[in-house]
């Protein structure tokens, strides 16, 4: 192969390492959102509902702010262990193109590059580490109009999680 063909592979292979790097890191980034939803329900039942909810999934009463209303919540969240697999997996092919281009730049070393694809499973332990954590949602409730409303901070899955559970029309 010709030098220009060769090193802007490895270029373009390099950029695409950078990028496989910082997706691995933001797998495990926090992800904690603040969000207003209007229920009809009356303040005191839509507590009890999410009372049930937060217990039902393994939370526990942190914190309570009698005179703010602020409820707030604590639990362990696990990591998915299916999402770490295809992060190693992703790492995995990052790594053996990796060493195929340095097979090529650097044939004295022959084959013994694509021993880089044995580093592959840290990407899934790494996000395993960072991803499984204490979480902690906090709320406060006040009477609206037509019913309640709730200020939310939360990570964006449990949020998700949550509207699927409960009856919440957005805040307009």
């Amino acid at each position: 192969m010709d030098t220009p063909t060769v090193s802007s592979t490895f270029l373009l292979t390099t950029l695409m390492l950078v990028g496989l790097v910082f997706f691995i890191r933001a797998s495990a980034k926090d992800r904690t959102q603040v969000i207003r939803l209007n229920s009809t329900a009356v303040p005191e039942s839509l507590h009890e509902q999410l009372k049930d909810y937060f217990v039902d999934r393994a939370y526990q009463v942190k914190a309570f702010e009698g005179e703010n209303g602020v409820v707030t919540w604590e639990g362990m969240v696990q990591a998915s262990r299916g999402f770490a697999v295809f992060l190693s997996f992703l790492a995995w092919v990052g790594l053996s193109c990796l060493a195929l281009v340095l097979t090529i730049v650097l044939p004295q070393v022959g084959r013994l590059w694509f021993g880089l694809g044995l580093l592959a499973p840290l990407a899934g332990w790494f996000y395993l580490r960072q991803a499984t954590r204490l979480e902690q949602v906090s709320y406060r409730i006040r009477p609206a109009e037509a019913g309640s409303l709730l200020s939310l901070s939360a990570h964006r899955d449990e949020i998700l999680s949550l509207r699927q559970h409960l009856p919440f029309q957005a805040e307009d």
